[in-house]
């Protein structure tokens, strides 16, 4: 399912935060770094995309959607 709403902003302070990138959250979340622009990009994403990039950020992943 495409079109979860994602907070973008809220990833991209945690990433300033941890002082991380695109390719350290890829790494950490185990996506490739081109899902990683597309969620930016797009602002939405899947389930599954977004649970690993809520886990890898250690937050819940309804934490991270708008």
């Amino acid at each position: 399912m495409l079109g979860m709403k994602v907070n973008i902003e809220k990833i991209q302070r945690e990433l300033k935060h941890r002082g991380w990138g695109v390719v350290q959250l890829a790494q950490k979340s185990e996506l490739s770094r081109q899902v990683i622009y597309d969620v930016f990009k797009n602002k939405t994403c899947t389930l599954k995309t977004i649970s690993s990039i809520a886990v890898a950020l250690e937050y819940d992943g309804k934490d991270l959607l708008q």
